[in-house]
């Protein structure tokens, strides 16, 4: 099994857009819904190590939905767009790593299948 990434922070240490939410919008973060849905949704990738990096490769029409989905949800979030928009893209947001996860899953196995 491919080894995991310890927590969310490995995640957003490998995104080249992080910095579109190094800045939220300044109220209380502990009070922010936006906020609260985000760090949620991260808390749900349990991605491979080495999935970013190979979905830039692998699937780069699955990688460039991915990242115009979070730039999408950065969007949202600073103009507080109504909640329910901002999880739906969430939501696809993380369906594409889960689809990601899905074919590297199934590459690696197959990969492990072929004889040396």
């Amino acid at each position: 099994m491919p080894e995991r990434t310890a927590d969310y922070s490995d995640v957003l240490r490998t995104l080249p857009w992080r910095s579109k939410l190094s800045q939220p919008p300044q109220n209380d973060a502990e009070h922010d819904p936006y906020r609260q849905r985000f760090e949620a949704a991260l808390c749900r990738l349990n991605l491979p190590a080495g999935l970013r990096l190979w979905m830039q490769r692998a699937h780069p029409d699955l990688d460039l939905q991915e990242q115009g989905l979070f730039s999408l949800a950065a969007r949202l979030w600073q103009e507080h767009a109504p909640l329910e928009q901002f999880e739906s893209v969430l939501s696809e947001w993380l369906s594409c790593f889960r689809l990601a996860e899905s074919f590297y899953s199934e590459e690696t196995q197959t990969r492990k299948e072929l004889p040396e």
